[in-house]
């Protein structure tokens, strides 16, 4: 008896990591637009190709200051036990993110809410 208890308290732990990580989402696009005073980010998401109507839809996330913020860019130099032109991330403050940025955003659903809990940012190298 103690020996099935055992087993299903494990099964239960071991199928809860899985079943957490199946509420997000991530979601990528240009930010439309950014709204600091309501904290929502808008995207402009590409969905599947439908043809030649097919356009942006958009999507408003709402953000909150846990929200991990960061930017990623190609690095100059190798990280170690990276490559030459690996990505490296830095933090980035939320009210850095400006619209035509192009982010990936992780979403989690819950009580009916979508809100963000990390934004990458991704901008064109600078000359």
């Amino acid at each position: 008896m103690i020996r099935a208890t055992v087993l299903v308290g494990l099964s239960a732990i071991l199928l809860a990591g899985p079943a957490r990580a199946a509420g997000t989402e991530t979601h990528s696009g240009d930010v439309g637009a950014i709204d600091l005073e309501r904290h929502t980010v808008t995207l402009e998401e590409m969905g599947p190709w439908r043809g030649p109507g097919t356009a942006p839809m958009r999507r408003s996330v709402r953000f909150t200051p846990e929200t991990a913020v960061t930017l990623v860019r190609r690095s100059a130099t190798p990280a170690p036990g990276g490559w030459p032109g690996g990505y490296a991330e830095s933090p980035l403050a939320i009210t850095a993110v400006r619209p035509g940025d192009f982010v990936s955003v992780t979403v989690t659903r819950h009580d009916g809410r979508v809100t963000a809990r990390s934004i990458e940012v991704v901008r064109p190298a600078e000359p």
